[in-house]
């Protein structure tokens, strides 16, 4: 039997496995809880006093509920995705199923919004994430992204910075993102949130290649878009404050 037909049926057997398993494993888990949480708040040079996950997670809202980048979005939907990446989803799928098998749930089923709820939620599933996989493997799956659409970041960079008060809460992100031992403050997070963006958008595609055509496949691709609206974001602000890949 071919190898992709192996994992395929494996894939779904471990999905049924970890719905029957979903009210099992809050009794019987011993995961140690490790996130690398940032929680300070950061003094600017202009002399406000500001908590840097709160202000960035405003920040990211506020970029996507403005009109022009709605209608930025609307108009690049059939495009296809504007970034790419390429990392071992099977390795990643392995490694959180024995690890924290429950987080892959999480992961798949939950429904994307555009709210401080949902972008902290996605954060405490990318320090989960974090602890699972390694520092090494988070640098290489974040390293993997690739921007195929430069149009679009250039017409997102274009509305932000002709937004008075878009271009502030950039401009205040920059002055935020010190350095805090060997790390800067926003990128870190940023790191994080797009980890969790990363592999929540592998296992969909993954699925949503078993059921190409279905019902099925046509649930995922509309709650991956709504993701995508957050993970372009995230990756614009990313690339806008020059992050390179940290120590997290």
């Amino acid at each position: 039997m071919p190898k992709d037909v192996i994992w395929k049926k494996a894939f779904v057997i471990s999905i049924i496995i970890l719905f029957i398993g979903v009210g099992v494993y809050p009794a019987i888990a011993i995961y140690p809880k490790e996130s690398p949480e940032i929680n300070f708040n950061k003094e600017t040079s202009f002399g406000k006093d500001i908590e840097p996950k709160e202000y960035l997670f405003q920040t990211i809202i506020d970029i996507i509920n403005n009109p022009e980048v709605k209608i930025l979005f609307e108009t690049t939907k059939n495009d296809g995705e504007c970034i790419c990446y390429d990392y071992d989803i099977r390795s990643v799928f392995q490694k959180i199923l024995f690890k924290k098998p429950i987080l892959i749930f999480s992961i798949i089923f939950s429904k994307p919004s555009i709210t401080h709820s949902y972008l902290d939620t996605n954060y405490e599933r990318g320090c989960d994430l974090t602890y699972i996989l390694g520092k090494e493997n988070v640098n290489l799956i974040v390293e993997s992204i690739k921007i195929t659409n430069t149009e679009f970041f250039n017409d997102l960079n274009n509305i932000i910075l002709n937004n008075e008060e878009l271009y502030d809460k950039i401009y205040t992100l920059t002055e935020i993102n010190a350095p805090n031992e060997n790390s800067s403050i926003i990128c870190s997070i940023l790191n994080i949130l797009l980890l969790g963006y990363l592999i929540r958008a592998g296992l969909v595609g993954f699925i949503g290649k078993m059921f190409e055509g279905s019902i099925i496949s046509k649930i995922f691709d509309l709650l991956w878009f709504k993701n995508w609206e957050l993970a372009g974001v995230c990756l614009f602000i990313y690339d806008f404050l020059d992050c390179d890949l940290i120590d997290t």
